[in-house]
């Protein structure tokens, strides 16, 4: 059976139409239609509280997320994914024109799911976000799931959240571990 280039360009088609559903599928459903799976934290300030939850943080500032610097995978534990970021904006603390920020959460082959702490969807790359961080020894800045990466979209929007974790740093709650 000869094949003509009508042939050829109809299989492409179905073919790419196939690639178009299964990551359509995959977008809405997860990686692979993995299911996830969500831990809870415990905190030592209520995170609600943005003077309480800046009080304790070293860092705030909005950021651009330029992209993966990576996955660390430790057993019995979530994995963490670490984020190079681009500083936009300083809030508390003098942080240089990029960091690599790391968030808690991602993918777990082992048990075929991702992994979530407090629902925290993971960063992605490209978008802005306010993030309260912690400095942490491993050579990165812990991000507070689910309130310390809050999205930001319009400039409006930004201004809006960014005049809030201003003024929540003027009038702070310093963290005192001894209470």
């Amino acid at each position: 059976m000869s094949f003509t280039r009508k042939h050829i360009l109809g299989g492409a088609l179905v073919v790419l139409l196939g690639a178009i559903v299964g990551i359509t599928y995959r977008s809405l459903n997860g990686l692979h239609g993995q299911r996830v799976i969500r831990s809870a934290a415990s905190y030592v300030v209520d995170v609600a509280d943005a003077k309480q939850l800046v009080g304790w943080a070293d860092n705030v500032f909005v950021g651009r997320v330029a992209g993966s610097a990576g996955t660390i995978y430790a057993a019995s534990a979530l994995p963490w994914n670490i984020y190079q970021v681009k500083v936009l904006e300083n809030i508390k603390g003098d942080l240089p024109e990029s960091v690599r920020v790391g968030q808690e959460g991602g993918f777990s082959i082992e048990q075929n799911a991702m992994l979530l702490m407090d629902n925290d969807k993971l960063l992605a790359p490209g978008k802005e976000y306010l993030f309260v961080t912690k400095a942490d020894s491993r050579g990165w800045h812990t991000l507070v799931p689910g309130y310390g990466d809050i999205p930001i979209g319009a400039s409006r929007q930004r201004r809006a959240i960014t005049d809030k974790f201003k003024e929540a740093y003027a009038k702070e709650i310093p963290y005192d571990p001894k209470q």
